[in-house]
């Protein structure tokens, strides 16, 4: 079950080690700047979107704010180990916790290429623009 207060404690662990300031988080994450603090309180918590921004730039997973897991590098595993994405095999986190590989096509590996050198709000505008596709 879903518990904000472990959320808002990850972030203030996170943000401390990485010297970043609640008022830098949320600027690069278009918080309030009662947002977090209020989230621990709140029944609901931080939403979808706020958590994803926040993993982001604390390069962390969203499973690791929500208490999925301790360690922040690696989401909740995933026991199907063998899955077909697009026509092409995947390997996926398993209950061992192998990496994940890199994609075996051309033009996924030059995607990622280029997202990764993106600055941070260009990652998000993509990102949020994905979502929204996805959703429709």
């Amino acid at each position: 079950m879903y518990n904000p207060q472990i959320t808002v404690e990850r972030i203030t662990i996170l943000r401390n080690e990485k010297n970043i300031s609640l008022v830098s988080l949320n600027e690069a994450c278009n918080l309030n700047k009662n947002t977090i603090k209020m989230s621990e309180t709140s029944k609901n918590g931080l939403s979808a979107a706020f958590l994803f921004d926040i993993s982001n730039y604390l390069d962390c997973s969203t499973d690791y704010l929500l208490g999925r897991t301790d360690n922040p590098n690696i989401t909740n595993s995933i026991s199907n180990t063998n899955t077909t994405v697009n026509g092409t095999q995947a390997n996926v986190i398993n209950n061992n916790q192998e990496p994940i590989t890199e994609p075996t096509d051309e033009m996924t590996r030059e995607l990622i290429k280029a997202f990764r050198t993106l600055p941070f709000k260009d990652k998000m505008d993509i990102m949020n623009a994905v979502m929204k596709k996805s959703e429709q």
